[in-house]
């Protein structure tokens, strides 16, 4: 089993062989983000990996991620109200405003706990979709 050095290392080899290794990781100029990104890009430059924080205001920031004009690597934080379900719609589900990529099988994952009336299996189906993002 590689370790997450490892791991990162490997992204980063692929990086630069695909001329991707210069990435921004937008945030937007408030305390919590801040603090987030400036540590992320640190560890992914300690590893070998090109990376520079771009601070974009929140209303950029907000209005880029939703219309997916943001490239390169993103760091974003969520503190939506809701179950999983909510969150996994926002974020995981092909159409949704902030999904960049799907996966089929979260799609149908997400699409049968809709239908689904017993609570252990919608919990059952989430579990599963949350798997595959992991």
């Amino acid at each position: 089993m590689k370790s997450t050095r490892q791991k990162l290392l490997a992204i980063a080899a692929a990086m630069s062989a695909l001329g991707l290794a210069q990435s921004a990781v937008p945030g937007y100029a408030q305390t919590a983000p801040a603090a987030m990104g400036e540590p992320s890009v640190n560890f992914l430059q300690e590893v070998g990996i090109r990376a520079r924080l771009r601070p974009l205001e929140r209303a950029a920031f907000t209005a880029g991620f939703g219309e997916k004009k943001l490239r390169g690597l993103i760091l974003a934080t969520s503190g939506a109200a809701g179950n999983a379900a909510t969150r996994l719609e926002s974020f995981a589900v092909s159409g949704s405003r902030y999904a960049y990529g799907t996966y089929p099988d979260i799609d149908g994952l997400f699409a049968e706990q809709v239908n689904e009336q017993n609570p252990r299996v919608r919990k059952q189906l989430l579990d599963r979709a949350q798997q595959i993002i992991d």
